[in-house]
């Protein structure tokens, strides 16, 4: 019997270690790949290449030629450039919209620098308005896909001419905020079954992370944005046939967006590779607390500002020789200043393997205040033997108990108590260290939570 054709669409490169969107979209597809016949589209140019591909060589790849993978952004200088100002205010609908959502996406981001002009806030202001105008007029795409667009038309002619030899049955999308370029190539063949795997519900991501910023001007365009992956989300869930998301927490979420959903909605939680992240004894020295995640973030660079700013100065008071380990792709570019501040802390940027800071840790944190999904490193953190303490909305989604696989708190001087007590109680982080691996090896194996794809496949 022949297998299901299936045409996997990733924005980022799929990575059995890297980030938690790579990981989750490597495992997804190497499940995928053991029940169908895959071709996956990777929006990263021919010269990065999926370096852990050699594992699935019945997996066929295409991707944009050499110079066309790169993540497309407003070029900061170009912010005071005044022919490319007045070349956006008067053709706005200019590419869909794209120039004038990240020409505002720059300036807002500006907002927030020390000395900002009265002609900058106008203009951002100015932006925000035509955009607000815009939306309600036009559909108007996420951030995330107009970052992309180059990359997708760039591959879209090679796509479908490997389509019309063999015509896909399943279209499967990462990443809720590609569905409006994924549709593109719907559109093309709208006899296929159409999935997205929607490693966050967008527009709760985007509206925590607006509800957290001070700016005004900066929030308001957040809403903005917020709104716009709301309207995205809602035509995925009325038109695709199935969203695999991370958690029922996040299920419910996208269940209030319409009443009128096609799609069926299915929690596939995240996992963790147990054999890679083994449980192994601290290596030795002062105690250490590690938060691990993608600078650059807004979630996670909220989270180290909140740390390192009202929670970690409570510990050091109790625990002078206590460090605080920074750890995470691209934190030498946005975590460097935090250095300056607290000489205590340790910053390690873009490491190959987490492994020997896990090592290092005494115990976990994780003081996220915003986001969806769930989060790996938590996962990575329990499957290694460490112990944890989080916010209630960083250990969502992941099934536990408070007290026996992590302790949770939502104030600093409580979240700051948790940590202590576990520095200071070592039979009890012994306990919660041999708890933590074993409920993780027993219930969040990546082999374990895989088993449905084939079913999804199926139908």
């Amino acid at each position: 019997m022949a297998k299901t054709h299936v045409l996997m669409i990733f924005p980022e490169v799929p990575a059995a270690v890297g980030s938690g969107g790579q990981v989750r979209s490597w495992h997804f597809l190497k499940g995928v790949a053991q029940v169908a016949r895959v071709t996956a589209c990777v929006l990263a140019d021919e010269s990065k290449g999926i370096p852990d591909c050699g594992q699935l060589p019945q997996v066929r790849v295409i991707q944009p030629r050499a110079g066309f993978g790169n993540i497309a952004r407003a070029n900061p200088r170009e912010f005071s450039n005044l022919v490319r100002s007045f070349r956006v205010l008067l053709a706005p609908w200019r590419n869909a919209g794209r120039e004038l959502i990240l020409a505002g996406q720059s300036a807002h981001a500006r907002l927030g620098a020390q000395q900002v002009s009265m002609l900058r806030r106008f203009h951002a202001a100015l932006l925000r308005g035509i955009a607000s105008w815009g939306r309600h007029l036009f559909r108007i795409d996420p951030v995330g896909s107009l970052l992309r667009r180059d990359a997708w038309e760039n591959l879209l002619p090679d796509v479908i001419a490997v389509c019309q030899q063999a015509p896909p049955e399943l279209l499967w999308c990462e990443h809720s905020y590609f569905f409006p370029l994924a549709a593109d190539l719907w559109r093309k063949f709208p006899r296929a079954r159409f999935i997205c795997n929607a490693h966050n519900v967008e527009f709760a991501l985007h509206a925590g992370i607006a509800r957290g910023t001070a700016a005004p001007l900066l929030r308001r365009w957040l809403e903005l944005e917020t709104g716009i992956v709301r309207s995205c989300e809602r035509r995925m869930l009325e038109h695709a046939d199935c969203i695999a998301c991370c958690s029922e927490a996040d299920a419910a979420r996208l269940r209030t967006l319409t009443d009128s959903a096609r799609a069926k909605i299915q929690a596939f939680p995240n996992g963790v590779d147990t054999d890679y992240f083994q449980a192994a004894p601290p290596s030795g020295g002062p105690p250490c607390l590690l938060f691990a995640g993608t600078a650059g973030y807004p979630p996670n660079d909220d989270a180290v500002a909140w740390l390192v700013g009202e929670i970690f100065p409570l510990i050091r008071a109790a625990v002078p020789e206590c460090r605080l380990l920074l750890v995470g792709r691209h934190a030498a570019v946005h975590w460097s200043r935090w250095l300056e501040q607290e000489p205590a802390i340790e910053l390690a940027s873009d490491v190959p393997d987490m492994r020997p800071w896990l090592r290092r840790a005494t115990v976990c944190v994780v003081p996220l205040r915003s986001g969806s999904g769930t989060r790996l490193k938590i996962l990575e953190a329990m499957s290694s033997g460490r112990a944890v303490v989080s916010t209630t909305i960083g250990a969502e989604g992941i099934e536990g108990s408070n007290g026996t696989h992590w302790l949770l708190a939502d104030e600093p001087a409580h979240f700051a108590a948790a940590v202590l007590r576990l520095l200071g109680d070592v039979h009890e982080r012994r306990t919660m260290e041999l708890d933590c691996r074993q409920h993780v090896t027993g219930h969040y194996g990546w082999e374990c939570l895989t088993d449905g794809i084939a079913e999804l496949i199926a139908k």
